[in-house]
Protein backbone atom coordinates (compact mmCIF):
# COMPACT_ATOMS: atom_id res chain seq x y z
CA UNK A 1 0.00 0.00 0.00
CA UNK A 2 2.89 2.44 1.02
CA UNK A 3 5.15 1.87 -2.23
CA UNK A 4 2.01 2.22 -4.45
CA UNK A 5 1.38 5.36 -3.00
CA UNK A 6 5.42 6.38 -3.06
CA UNK A 7 5.54 5.35 -6.74
CA UNK A 8 4.70 8.27 -8.48
CA UNK A 9 7.11 10.41 -6.37
CA UNK A 10 10.15 9.44 -8.87
CA UNK A 11 8.30 10.96 -11.95
CA UNK A 12 7.19 14.11 -9.62
CA UNK A 13 10.95 15.28 -8.51
CA UNK A 14 12.24 14.84 -12.41
CA UNK A 15 9.34 16.82 -13.47
CA UNK A 16 10.12 19.36 -10.24
CA UNK A 17 13.56 19.43 -11.06
CA UNK A 18 12.87 20.26 -15.23
CA UNK A 19 10.98 22.95 -14.63
CA UNK A 20 13.58 24.05 -11.82
CA UNK A 21 16.27 23.94 -14.42
CA UNK A 22 14.18 26.05 -16.71
CA UNK A 23 12.93 29.00 -13.78
CA UNK A 24 16.90 28.78 -13.80
CA UNK A 25 17.40 28.53 -17.74
CA UNK A 26 14.78 31.14 -18.73
CA UNK A 27 14.96 33.63 -15.42
CA UNK A 28 19.37 33.99 -16.85
CA UNK A 29 17.79 34.18 -20.68
CA UNK A 30 15.59 37.08 -19.34
CA UNK A 31 18.15 39.19 -17.30
CA UNK A 32 20.64 39.10 -20.41
CA UNK A 33 17.53 40.24 -22.40
CA UNK A 34 17.58 43.15 -20.17
CA UNK A 35 21.23 43.90 -19.76
CA UNK A 36 22.12 43.68 -24.10
CA UNK A 37 18.91 46.01 -24.29
CA UNK A 38 20.54 48.66 -21.82
CA UNK A 39 23.89 48.09 -23.61
CA UNK A 40 22.11 49.13 -26.80
CA UNK A 41 20.51 51.98 -25.35
CA UNK A 42 23.46 53.28 -23.64
CA UNK A 43 26.05 52.27 -26.91
CA UNK A 44 23.71 53.48 -29.74
CA UNK A 45 23.18 57.14 -27.77
CA UNK A 46 27.20 57.59 -28.47
CA UNK A 47 26.34 56.38 -31.92
CA UNK A 48 23.92 59.04 -33.22
CA UNK A 49 22.47 62.52 -32.05
CA UNK A 50 19.91 62.99 -29.48
CA UNK A 51 17.25 63.89 -32.45
CA UNK A 52 18.06 60.35 -34.03
CA UNK A 53 17.68 58.75 -30.64
CA UNK A 54 14.85 60.26 -30.45
CA UNK A 55 13.67 59.20 -34.46
CA UNK A 56 14.68 55.79 -32.85
CA UNK A 57 13.04 55.96 -30.26
CA UNK A 58 9.60 56.95 -31.84
CA UNK A 59 9.82 53.92 -33.68
CA UNK A 60 10.83 51.32 -31.73
CA UNK A 61 8.47 52.29 -29.18
CA UNK A 62 5.57 51.93 -31.94
CA UNK A 63 6.56 48.39 -32.87
CA UNK A 64 7.12 47.67 -29.39
CA UNK A 65 3.51 47.03 -28.82
CA UNK A 66 2.81 44.27 -31.91
CA UNK A 67 5.97 42.91 -30.82
CA UNK A 68 5.51 42.24 -27.61
CA UNK A 69 1.91 40.99 -27.83
CA UNK A 70 2.25 39.06 -30.78
CA UNK A 71 4.92 37.41 -28.78
CA UNK A 72 3.27 36.79 -25.85
CA UNK A 73 0.20 35.61 -27.31
CA UNK A 74 1.93 33.05 -29.69
CA UNK A 75 4.64 31.61 -27.04
CA UNK A 76 1.46 30.73 -24.82
CA UNK A 77 -1.10 29.64 -27.16
CA UNK A 78 1.10 27.07 -28.92
CA UNK A 79 2.93 26.40 -25.14
CA UNK A 80 -0.48 25.35 -23.81
CA UNK A 81 -1.92 22.96 -26.74
CA UNK A 82 1.56 21.39 -27.21
CA UNK A 83 2.47 20.81 -23.47
CA UNK A 84 -1.30 19.02 -23.08
CA UNK A 85 -0.43 16.75 -25.18
CA UNK A 86 3.18 16.56 -26.86
CA UNK A 87 2.04 13.78 -29.73
CA UNK A 88 0.40 17.01 -31.38
CA UNK A 89 3.16 19.25 -31.47
CA UNK A 90 3.96 19.09 -34.58
CA UNK A 91 0.25 20.10 -35.95
CA UNK A 92 -0.04 22.78 -33.33
CA UNK A 93 3.29 24.31 -34.67
CA UNK A 94 2.51 23.98 -38.11
CA UNK A 95 -0.77 25.89 -37.10
CA UNK A 96 0.64 28.05 -35.59
CA UNK A 97 2.72 29.25 -38.37
CA UNK A 98 0.24 29.56 -40.65
CA UNK A 99 -1.13 31.57 -38.07
CA UNK A 100 1.79 33.97 -37.40
CA UNK A 101 2.45 34.03 -41.16
CA UNK A 102 -0.99 35.80 -41.65
CA UNK A 103 -0.96 38.35 -38.79
CA UNK A 104 2.97 38.63 -39.44
CA UNK A 105 1.96 40.15 -42.79
CA UNK A 106 -1.24 42.21 -41.82
CA UNK A 107 0.92 43.74 -39.23
CA UNK A 108 4.08 44.41 -41.43
CA UNK A 109 1.40 46.05 -44.44
CA UNK A 110 -0.32 47.83 -41.69
CA UNK A 111 3.00 49.91 -39.95
CA UNK A 112 4.53 50.19 -44.62
CA UNK A 113 1.44 51.92 -45.33
CA UNK A 114 0.62 54.10 -41.91
CA UNK A 115 4.57 55.18 -42.14
CA UNK A 116 3.54 58.14 -43.67
CA UNK A 117 0.83 59.30 -41.43
CA UNK A 118 3.29 58.35 -38.60
CA UNK A 119 5.83 60.34 -39.82
CA UNK A 120 3.53 63.12 -40.77
CA UNK A 121 2.22 63.27 -37.07
CA UNK A 122 5.68 64.03 -36.20
CA UNK A 123 6.73 66.35 -39.25
CA UNK A 124 9.71 64.50 -39.67
CA UNK A 125 9.21 62.53 -43.23
CA UNK A 126 12.42 60.28 -42.77
CA UNK A 127 10.39 58.74 -40.08
CA UNK A 128 8.46 56.75 -42.96
CA UNK A 129 11.73 55.30 -43.64
CA UNK A 130 12.54 53.82 -40.69
CA UNK A 131 9.05 52.75 -40.15
CA UNK A 132 8.93 51.01 -43.34
CA UNK A 133 12.21 48.95 -43.01
CA UNK A 134 11.27 48.29 -39.12
CA UNK A 135 7.87 46.57 -40.39
CA UNK A 136 9.75 43.56 -41.44
CA UNK A 137 10.31 42.68 -37.46
CA UNK A 138 6.70 41.94 -36.88
CA UNK A 139 6.13 39.36 -39.77
CA UNK A 140 9.81 37.70 -38.26
CA UNK A 141 8.64 37.84 -34.22
CA UNK A 142 5.15 36.13 -35.51
CA UNK A 143 7.12 33.07 -36.88
CA UNK A 144 10.05 33.11 -34.57
CA UNK A 145 7.51 32.75 -31.68
CA UNK A 146 5.64 29.59 -32.59
CA UNK A 147 8.95 28.11 -32.63
CA UNK A 148 9.92 29.18 -28.98
CA UNK A 149 6.07 28.17 -27.84
CA UNK A 150 7.27 24.64 -29.18
CA UNK A 151 10.36 24.50 -26.62
CA UNK A 152 8.14 25.90 -23.89
CA UNK A 153 5.44 23.36 -24.09
CA UNK A 154 8.01 20.45 -24.75
CA UNK A 155 9.50 21.38 -21.79
CA UNK A 156 13.50 22.29 -23.73
CA UNK A 157 14.07 25.34 -21.71
CA UNK A 158 17.98 25.22 -22.34
CA UNK A 159 17.17 25.36 -26.03
CA UNK A 160 14.08 28.61 -25.62
CA UNK A 161 16.97 30.07 -23.60
CA UNK A 162 19.52 29.74 -26.16
CA UNK A 163 17.58 31.16 -28.88
CA UNK A 164 16.73 34.37 -26.43
CA UNK A 165 20.29 34.38 -25.77
CA UNK A 166 21.59 33.94 -29.61
CA UNK A 167 18.78 36.72 -30.56
CA UNK A 168 19.77 39.09 -28.05
CA UNK A 169 23.62 39.01 -29.04
CA UNK A 170 22.61 39.10 -32.64
CA UNK A 171 20.78 41.93 -31.85
CA UNK A 172 22.76 44.01 -30.02
CA UNK A 173 26.42 43.13 -32.59
CA UNK A 174 24.41 43.90 -35.88
CA UNK A 175 21.58 46.81 -34.73
CA UNK A 176 25.33 48.69 -33.08
CA UNK A 177 27.48 47.84 -36.06
CA UNK A 178 25.26 49.05 -38.79
CA UNK A 179 23.91 51.77 -36.93
CA UNK A 180 27.70 53.13 -36.42
CA UNK A 181 28.25 52.78 -40.26
CA UNK A 182 24.30 53.94 -41.32
CA UNK A 183 23.04 56.04 -38.46
CA UNK A 184 19.45 54.93 -37.74
CA UNK A 185 18.07 53.74 -40.61
CA UNK A 186 21.45 51.09 -40.26
CA UNK A 187 20.17 50.21 -36.46
CA UNK A 188 16.84 49.06 -37.96
CA UNK A 189 18.20 46.83 -40.95
CA UNK A 190 20.65 45.57 -37.98
CA UNK A 191 17.63 44.69 -36.01
CA UNK A 192 15.58 43.12 -39.10
CA UNK A 193 18.87 41.12 -40.03
CA UNK A 194 18.91 39.91 -36.35
CA UNK A 195 14.98 39.15 -36.34
CA UNK A 196 15.35 37.36 -39.92
CA UNK A 197 18.45 34.80 -38.74
CA UNK A 198 17.07 33.57 -35.16
CA UNK A 199 13.99 32.82 -37.23
CA UNK A 200 15.97 30.62 -39.66
CA UNK A 201 18.05 29.20 -36.55
CA UNK A 202 14.62 28.54 -34.63
CA UNK A 203 13.22 26.82 -37.56
CA UNK A 204 16.21 24.34 -38.37
CA UNK A 205 16.41 23.46 -34.73
CA UNK A 206 12.46 23.26 -33.51
CA UNK A 207 10.52 22.41 -36.73
CA UNK A 208 8.55 19.25 -35.58
CA UNK A 209 7.66 16.46 -38.02
CA UNK A 210 3.87 16.95 -38.66
CA UNK A 211 1.70 13.57 -36.71
CA UNK A 212 -1.39 13.32 -35.94
CA UNK A 213 -4.40 15.50 -37.28
CA UNK A 214 -4.62 18.83 -38.30
CA UNK A 215 -4.51 20.95 -36.04
CA UNK A 216 -7.44 23.93 -36.43
CA UNK A 217 -6.43 27.26 -36.26
CA UNK A 218 -9.73 28.72 -34.70
CA UNK A 219 -8.62 26.34 -31.60
CA UNK A 220 -5.82 29.31 -30.84
CA UNK A 221 -8.39 31.90 -31.19
CA UNK A 222 -10.05 32.47 -27.42
CA UNK A 223 -7.15 31.70 -25.51
CA UNK A 224 -4.67 33.97 -27.77
CA UNK A 225 -7.24 36.28 -27.94
CA UNK A 226 -7.56 37.04 -24.21
CA UNK A 227 -3.77 37.75 -23.44
CA UNK A 228 -3.37 39.98 -27.10
CA UNK A 229 -5.73 42.12 -25.70
CA UNK A 230 -4.06 42.26 -22.65
CA UNK A 231 -0.20 42.74 -23.46
CA UNK A 232 -1.84 45.17 -25.99
CA UNK A 233 -3.26 47.33 -23.50
CA UNK A 234 -0.42 46.65 -21.12
CA UNK A 235 2.53 47.86 -23.79
CA UNK A 236 0.46 50.81 -24.88
CA UNK A 237 0.78 52.19 -21.31
CA UNK A 238 4.59 51.55 -21.31
CA UNK A 239 5.30 52.97 -24.26
CA UNK A 240 3.17 55.85 -24.82
CA UNK A 241 5.07 58.24 -22.69
CA UNK A 242 7.67 59.52 -25.12
CA UNK A 243 5.29 59.90 -27.93
CA UNK A 244 3.14 62.49 -25.89
CA UNK A 245 6.40 63.95 -24.46
CA UNK A 246 7.21 64.58 -28.35
CA UNK A 247 3.95 65.49 -29.38
CA UNK A 248 3.91 68.11 -26.50
CA UNK A 249 6.74 69.55 -27.01
CA UNK A 250 5.62 70.20 -30.96
CA UNK A 251 2.74 71.96 -29.40
CA UNK A 252 5.25 74.31 -28.04
CA UNK A 253 5.99 77.37 -30.20
CA UNK A 254 8.99 77.64 -31.26
CA UNK A 255 9.91 74.05 -31.06
CA UNK A 256 10.91 72.18 -34.33
CA UNK A 257 10.98 68.57 -35.03
CA UNK A 258 14.75 68.60 -34.25
CA UNK A 259 15.07 69.86 -31.12
CA UNK A 260 11.21 68.00 -30.39
CA UNK A 261 13.39 64.44 -31.77
CA UNK A 262 16.21 65.75 -29.67
CA UNK A 263 13.95 65.66 -26.41
CA UNK A 264 12.31 62.59 -26.76
CA UNK A 265 16.23 60.99 -27.07
CA UNK A 266 17.27 62.53 -24.32
CA UNK A 267 14.00 61.19 -22.39
CA UNK A 268 14.50 57.78 -23.77
CA UNK A 269 18.31 57.84 -22.83
CA UNK A 270 17.00 58.86 -19.10
CA UNK A 271 14.68 55.84 -18.97
CA UNK A 272 16.60 53.04 -19.97
CA UNK A 273 18.83 53.54 -16.75
CA UNK A 274 15.47 54.48 -14.07
CA UNK A 275 13.85 50.98 -16.13
CA UNK A 276 16.65 48.62 -15.29
CA UNK A 277 16.36 47.99 -12.05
Amino acid sequence: MSTAAEAPKPAADSAAKTVGRGVMFIGFAKVYFMLTGTVQRLALMHLISPADMGDFSAVNNLLNVPNNTIVQGTIQSISKPTSEDDTRAGAVQRAGVRLGVILGLLIALGLFAAAPIFAGIYKTPRLTTFTRIAALIPFCYAIYSVFVGSANGLRRFRTQASFDVGFSTMKTVLLLGLAFAFGVGGAFAGFVAAAAAIVVIAWRVMRLPATGERFPVRQFAGFMGAIVAYTALLNCTLNFDGHMLRLFALRVPGTDPVAAAALQGNYEALRTVALLP
